[in-house]
């Protein structure tokens, strides 16, 4: 039988949103994690796995039928409730919640005060940042950034590179329109309709913005491509 590499002191506890909470002592030398290390909070030894690099920090809290495993990450006062799964190499922070039958897996980043809830999954290389929140049937997929006060929601599948700022809402894919840059990288160009805002990898602002600021660059093929774009787009949601 494989040593355990955590036990749950019954000594140190205190009671959470009706639940009754136990600190964490890491029996082992592991990952970042050093035996005799108190981490953060589970209700019971199933909501968090004893093989894998997966660990609760500071004030961390796994409750509920909540499960993490393989080598993912809750830290600071982040929760994990309800049926919710955070494993792989997912980093849950902050003050984050993940809840509900929510997934949350492979190198997903899920930071601030954001929330992952129903029966959303983010998974890939997505994060979330500030406030930003995903729900319902949503899938964020691959390398996604959602942040500030934007929501992902409704049977939204995102799978490209994006980014939702300020206070966009997502519900479906007529809600955004992404322009394909060719140079620096490939970055894309995303307009959000709920907030008539656009997104270039370098600002988040108005049409007006976006043009203006295109002005201040060298190559004029910035504000010719940019300024296109929004033509076309403004033609379509007209």
């Amino acid at each position: 039988m494989k040593r355990k590499k955590y036990k749950i002191r019954k000594d140190l506890s205190y009671n959470f949103d009706g639940h009754k909470l136990y600190r964490i002592e890491a029996l082992k030398d592991f990952a970042d994690v050093k035996k005799g290390s108190l981490g953060g909070f589970v209700e019971n030894d199933k909501n968090l796995s004893q093989e894998g690099n997966c660990w609760i920090y500071l004030d961390g809290k796994v409750y509920d039928n909540a499960k993490v495993w393989g080598d993912a990450v809750i830290d600071g006062f982040a929760q994990v409730c309800n049926n919710a799964l955070v494993f792989k190499e997912a980093h849950v922070r902050g003050h984050s919640k993940i809840k509900d039958n929510a997934r949350v897996f492979d190198n997903a980043r899920i930071e601030g005060n954001s929330i992952v809830k129903d029966n959303a999954q983010v998974y890939g290389h997505s994060i979330l940042l500030e406030n930003a929140q995903v729900c319902d049937n949503a899938n964020l997929i691959g390398t996604c950034l959602v942040r500030d006060n934007a929501i992902v929601c409704g049977d939204t599948d995102i799978y490209d590179y994006v980014q939702f700022n300020s206070d966009a809402k997502i519900a479906s894919a007529a809600d955004y329109f992404i322009g394909h840059e060719n140079w620096e990288g490939g970055h894309n160009f995303v307009y959000t309709r709920s907030n008539n805002k656009w997104t270039t990898f370098f600002l988040n602002g108005t049409k007006e913005e976006i043009l203006e600021f295109a002005k201040t660059r060298v190559d004029e093929k910035y504000y010719n491509f940019y300024k296109n774009v929004i033509e076309f787009v403004e033609k379509i949601y007209s």
